[in-house]
């Protein structure tokens, strides 16, 4: 390509002139196309040039829309991005020294020397402020390298600076620099205003303005970052403490480093492809651990081993290489999950297991599920039959007309579904030593955890080999048991890490300095060996223009967010697909997100092919079954977060009505996953009902710990109301509910008890609804009778009985003469104390109510 400015034939990939440094090609304003300098007419689209000649002295205007189209973008998001400011040193002076026309041509000619390195490492060019540039990295399109590449295109600027100022001293008569600052962080990036306001490319946060301190603080021909940007790219650049910075309005003094350069043999370039995933690598150990532990269990000890690890650490791939060994030797291990959107529903995962147990499935009939269910009764397989309504109640499964719920208390009837439980599962090793693995507990529900707690007590004459996975910061609260052992998974040694880099290449060739750059910045978690070494080859594809750089940096959570929403952006249309689906959990039916997306078939089974094609989702089954799971919870928070508070709320609204509307099993079986969505909706109104009918129905189940979590959640929203008529009214419903849950956690004489019971009298009495006012008595009656001053239970039971003699109601008369009876009788009034309890009996003869005779 031959130099616009001198002549010099340079080589024809060059930037620059290899004999003055000018630039030696500028971006059409029209189609973006990079034509030589000095071109008169665009070679893509003919648009006319904005500079012509540059011989004759003329700048070219640069294209300051950058590389990606902001258009793309078709709502604002959340992003993490890494931002620059880059301002030319002294553009007052020189605005002094030089004719306007020559100022207004050597800021042309720097902007073009910004714009074609930023343009190379694919930043975008949101604006131009004078001789000062608003560059960000991550939008339109992110990259898992955002950091990198503008650290990059910074040194770049600096050094063609540099080469402008040596080649322009005599006509400026003092050097030329730019000053740059760098930093990394979330902001809101889309669509601003309306009109001529309008802003295409805006972006809202505290981002932009840390950048733009930074940028004042540097020095002459300086780079300054923040810690954030520096713990991202130190592994790449070098760079030197320059202490703290005080900015005005930013709280917090921000830590400041001034980059010196690339470190040498930091990077490299290649292209591969992956061809497979990889298995279990570097757990070899583990594995031979666990087989030693199972051994010890088929010798009738039993055993438990809780794995633990951060996320992505390899926990469940280990149980899954476990599983596969001890399939081949004849043992099929059960296992099930615990998640999070029912980490408040009782034992949900060993109900889950129970039901896949006996292959009951959500599409069946509901005959055939309920017959299923009392065959295994029949049959011996599950105990306790009395348990046979509370586990079809779990099931959300009708009773037969035969059936009848016993009148037990709450207590039995959970001890008794627990009894059923454990029964099956001890049942289950008496015909050969058992394997159960459990994974994420730290999102199980109270009652499971009771359970699991349970099944330990018993390993010691069971042969039962209990694996369960959980994070770091989760104590299991059997973690002292004998039989428990801990094995913390650690990250994989680098030989490891390259071992597993070299089976998803297949045989592909990959520099040994870019080899270690991935093991480096992945850090030896598995996961992120995996997704981001897969992310070097999918860039792979741009190797033929220019250079591989598409490894994530520094710090792990930052590195990895951005390599997924890197990956989200390059799905096209079927990214929004993704976000919706991240909204409705971590695990969705195909008919479930068919109602929430209003997508046609054809649609959406091409953007789900895509999702499935990426890996970011599994898929087991086919369209209209399938089940569809994200790869990795993480993937499933990086979509999520990427959504704006309004979006996410205008999801939350679709899934809630799609389940109200076509998922009558769900609104029955699991109200509490509508409340979320309507709470995070902000439908208030909707959450509530749904949070108390989650509430009412883990009491029925005698689920208490999830009832007294269902009815805080609503109690939470009830208190986010206005004063109306009805919220008096919700309020002391749900505290009623609250008080016989916390009675049957706490017991009676709970000061937690008495607080809700009071305050539920308190809203009674002000708004004069007797009927609860009686029930919040009853309440506070029980816990003075427990935990006394038993002149106080007399005074309530007084008055019980002034208000049932109002009602004149049987019921309630044979409430208050029990309790009225049972005080006197306390307190040594044995006649008057007799004469109430006999009259209690007489009118319970009378009573249709079973709600009152426990």
């Amino acid at each position: 390509m031959r130099c616009a400015a001198c002549q010099f034939e340079s080589a024809p990939n060059a930037r620059y002139c290899s004999e003055c440094g000018n630039p030696l090609a500028g971006r059409c304003g029209s189609c973006g196309a990079l034509n030589p300098l000095g071109f008169r007419y665009c070679g893509q689209c003919g648009a006319a040039l904005d500079a012509p000649d540059r011989a004759s002295g003329r700048a070219v205007e640069p294209a300051i829309t950058g590389t990606s189209d902001p258009s793309a973008i078709t709502e604002a998001e959340r992003r993490q991005l890494t931002i620059m400011f880059c301002d030319l040193v002294g553009s007052t002076a020189l605005s002094a020294r030089l004719d306007a026309e020559d100022l207004r041509e050597l800021i042309l000619e720097y902007r073009q020397l910004c714009v074609a390195e930023i343009e190379q490492v694919e930043g975008f060019v949101a604006r131009y402020l004078g001789d000062s540039l608003l560059v960000y990295f991550g939008y339109p399109s992110a990259h898992d390298d955002d950091a990198v590449r503008a650290i990059t295109a910074a040194l770049a600027i600096v050094s063609g600076v540099a080469r402008l100022s040596e080649r322009l001293e005599n006509r400026l008569g003092s050097k030329l620099e730019v000053h740059i600052g760098i930093h990394t962080g979330e902001v809101i990036a889309g669509e601003l205003g309306s009109g001529v306001a309008r802003e295409q490319s805006a972006i809202v946060g505290e981002a932009p303005n840390v950048a733009a301190c930074l940028e004042r603080a540097a020095g002459p021909g300086a780079i300054v970052i923040s810690r954030v940007t520096r713990e991202l790219i130190d592994h790449v650049f070098e760079c030197e403490s320059l202490g703290e910075l005080e900015a005005k309005g930013i709280p917090d003094p921000i830590a400041i480093f001034r980059v010196i350069g690339e470190r040498h043999g930091s990077r490299d370039s290649g292209i591969f492809q992956v061809r497979s995933r990889a298995p279990l690598l570097g757990r070899t150990e583990e594995l031979a651990f666990l087989s030693k532990q199972w051994a010890n269990v088929q010798e009738g000890r039993g055993q438990v081993q809780l794995l633990s690890g951060e996320p992505g650490i390899g926990k469940s791939r280990l149980l899954h290489a476990l599983a596969t060994q001890l399939s081949a030797q004849g043992c099929e291990p059960l296992g099930c999950q615990c998640v999070p959107h029912f980490s408040n529903t009782a034992l949900y995962p060993f109900v889950d297991l129970l039901q896949r147990a006996l292959d009951i499935k959500a599409d069946q009939p509901t005959d055939r599920k309920r017959a299923k269910l009392q065959t295994a009764f029949d049959s011996g397989q599950l105990p306790e039959p009395a348990a046979l309504p509370l586990l079809a109640s779990l099931m959300s499964l009708p009773l037969l007309g035969d059936v009848q719920v016993l009148d037990f208390s709450p207590r039995v009837q959970r001890e008794k579904v627990m009894e059923c439980l454990l029964g099956w599962l001890v049942g289950q090793a008496g015909h050969a030593p058992l394997v159960l693995m459990v994974e994420d507990i730290h999102w199980a529900d109270a009652s499971s955890l009771e359970l699991l707690t349970l099944l330990v007590e018993q390993l010691r004459s069971v042969p039962i080999f209990l694996l369960a996975t959980a994070r770091p910061e989760f104590t299991v609260p059997w973690s002292s048991h004998s039989a428990v052992s801990r094995m913390t998974l650690a990250r994989l040694s680098p030989g490891q890490c390259k071992e597993m880099i070299e089976y998803l290449l297949q045989g592909d060739e990959l520099s040994p300095q870019l080899r270690d750059e991935v093991v480096s910045r992945t850090d030896g978690v598995p996961l992120f060996v995996e997704e981001l070494t897969k992310m070097v080859v999918e860039a792979g594809v741009l190797a033929q223009q220019q250079a591989v750089d598409a490894l994530p940096t520094g710090s792990i959570p930052t590195a990895l967010r951005g390599s997924l929403v890197a990956r989200l952006d390059r799905l096209g249309n079927a990214k929004g697909l993704a976000q919706l689906a991240s909204v409705i959990g971590r695990e969705f039916s195909y008919r479930l997100i068919h109602a929430v997306s209003h997508l046609d078939d054809r649609e959406l089974k091409d953007s789900l092919t895509r999702l499935v094609d990426a890996e970011l989702l599994y898929q087991r089954g086919l369209p209209p079954n399938a089940i569809y799971s994200f790869k990795h919870a993480l993937i499933q928070d990086a979509a999520y977060q990427s959504l704006l508070r309004t979006k996410r709320a205008e999801y939350h609204r679709q899934a809630a009505t799609a389940l109200v509307e076509s998922f009558p099993d769900v609104m029955d079986s699991h109200p509490e996953l509508i409340a979320q969505h309507y709470e995070e909706a902000g439908m208030i109104e909707e959450a509530i009902a749904y949070w108390q009918k989650a509430g009412a129905r883990a009491l029925e189940a005698s689920a208490d710990d999830e009832a007294v979590a269902h009815l805080r959640r609503a109690l939470a929203q009830i208190a986010a109301l206005p004063p109306t008529q009805d919220k008096v009214p919700r309020e002391t419903a749900c505290l009623l509910a609250l008080g016989a849950a916390l009675t049957a956690i706490r017991g009676y004489a709970s000061a937690e008890v008495a607080q809700t019971y009071e305050r539920a009298v308190s809203l009674c009495e002000q708004s004069g609804d007797v009927d609860r006012l009686f029930t919040g008595l009853t309440g506070l009656t029980s816990f003075y009778q427990v935990r006394g001053p038993l002149i106080t239970a007399r005074r309530i039971s007084e008055r019980l009985l002034e208000l049932a003699q109002q009602r004149d109601d049987n019921i309630w008369l044979a409430q208050a003469h029990r309790r009225l009876g049972w005080c006197l009788f306390c307190q040594g009034d044995l006649k008057p104390g007799r004469e109430h309890l006999e009259r209690a009996l007489r009118l319970n003869d009378h009573l249709r109510s079973r709600e009152h005779t426990r």
